[in-house]
């Protein structure tokens, strides 16, 4: 009772002496521009402020706002004379671009005040680890803002009584202080119990210079599995089904047309392809799980399901940010022997985009748009589906003998990350 009487007063005594004046820091961080508008990753967008937002908020002092507030300021810039004395605010505009498992960010930090760029970042990582990537981006803006996160006070650290603290908040310093007198009085009694060999060391404690370890062996034994609820098990097993065979494929009547300008030793060989989404998919998936919320949107059709109700596994979201549900189809004439004779990839990738033409063998098209993607944020997970009918015709120039020799169309769907293992064994 006498020690808590004296850490009250300490604490009062020290309250009623400093004279803090509090600074923010308010920083405004809009969805990241996808400048390929590439569908495949276009959950990153908010990806990337969802990742921000929770890094910065964990710091003192610092407040973090979206698009709706950032727009309230463009409007009426005014509203920046309410704020307390001592803020400032900070606009992050960040972009992005994909080339295959390769993603590049770059962003400005702007002074909201004046719109003068304070500095930029650029980071480049593998979508295969988002988290390093993550950490590398708020690092690195971090850094670039350093002079405008409010202080605070070294751990342990007590403020002047006669200076003027720098500390965020008051109430928080109050907590540090009373924190800091609290750990003293309790480290200087325990140095006496033990002192008088009132108080010993736990056993396979080990204790040294006023800091405790144990050691950790836990040999062979598993780490438990996560916990994972019936309908997010079911969840599960729906978007791997969607995954491995969404789409259905009509292979229509090829036509073959003798190039004039060949004098007829050449060919044009018209593959007609339709693509469209499995029949009663959409409904199956309405009917299979209770879903959080759905939109429509003429033919396109959202199913929202909130994470907390399918908490989705590391597993599944690692194998959905890899890319593993991007298909894309693959339209393959095989020759008589059922050897591989042309390939043809149908992708918007920029990497397979570049590849065409470097093989007489493998041609690029972008006729395809994928019919089913997956969007994960920090609160939901949705899926997106369009149920309309892609028309594609591949047109193949060859040899007039060439096209005697082929025996069949196959048409493939192969996960986007696969492409190049999988060209490389059939060819």
């Amino acid at each position: 009772m006498k020690r808590m009487t004296l850490t009250a007063v300490a604490v009062l005594f020290l309250c009623g002496s400093l004279t803090a004046s509090p600074r923010w820091l308010n920083l405004y961080i809009p969805e990241f521009d996808n400048l390929r508008n590439d569908p495949s990753v276009a959950w990153l967008s908010s990806g990337f402020v969802d990742i921000l937002s929770k890094k910065f908020t964990d710091l003192d002092g610092v407040r973090v706002y979206g698009r709706p507030a950032l727009e309230k300021i463009l409007q009426d810039k005014s509203s920046l004379l309410t704020q307390r004395a001592g803020t400032e605010n900070i606009l992050v505009m960040g972009t992005f671009i994909r080339e295959l498992d390769q993603v590049t960010v770059n962003a400005q930090i702007i002074n909201v005040a004046n719109w003068d760029e304070l500095g930029t970042a650029r980071t480049v990582g593998s979508m295969n680890n988002l988290t390093i990537l993550g950490n590398d981006l708020f690092g690195k803006l971090t850094y670039g803002v350093k002079d405008r996160i409010p202080s605070s006070p070294k751990a342990g650290e007590l403020q002047s009584l006669t200076g003027v603290t720098q500390a965020p908040e008051l109430n928080r310093q109050t907590k540090e202080i009373g924190s800091s007198i609290e750990n003293a009085l309790t480290g200087l009694e325990k140095a006496m119990d033990v002192y008088i060999g009132a108080q010993g060391t736990a056993s396979k404690t080990e204790a040294g210079r006023g800091k405790f370890s144990r050691r950790l062996d836990f040999g062979t034994k598993e780490t438990p599995a996560e916990p994972i609820s019936r309908d997010a098990m079911i969840l599960e097993e729906i978007l791997e089904t969607i995954a491995a065979n969404p789409y259905a494929v009509n292979i229509g009547e090829p036509r073959v047309e003798v190039d004039p300008e060949s004098k007829g030793k050449t060919v044009m060989l018209t593959l007609p392809v339709k693509y469209s989404l499995k029949e009663n998919l959409i409904g199956d998936m309405l009917r299979s799980l209770p879903y959080t919320g759905v939109r429509h949107d003429g033919t396109l059709t959202s199913i929202e399901f909130a994470r907390n109700n399918f908490p989705l596994s590391g597993n599944l979201m690692n194998r959905i940010n890899r890319g593993e549900f991007r298909i894309v189809p693959v339209v393959q004439l095989l020759d008589q022997s059922g050897a591989v004779h042309t390939s043809i990839v149908d992708s918007g990738d920029p990497y397979w985009q570049s590849q065409s033409g470097k093989s007489d063998r493998t041609r690029t098209e972008h006729i395809f748009s994928p019919l089913v993607a997956f969007t994960v944020s920090g609160w939901s997970l949705q899926v997106t589906m369009e149920a309309v009918d892609i028309q594609a015709e591949y047109v193949v120039e060859m040899g007039r003998s060439d096209v005697g020799r082929l025996s069949e169309v196959v048409v493939e769907f192969v996960p986007e990350s696969g492409l190049r293992k999988f060209l490389a064994a059939t060819l």
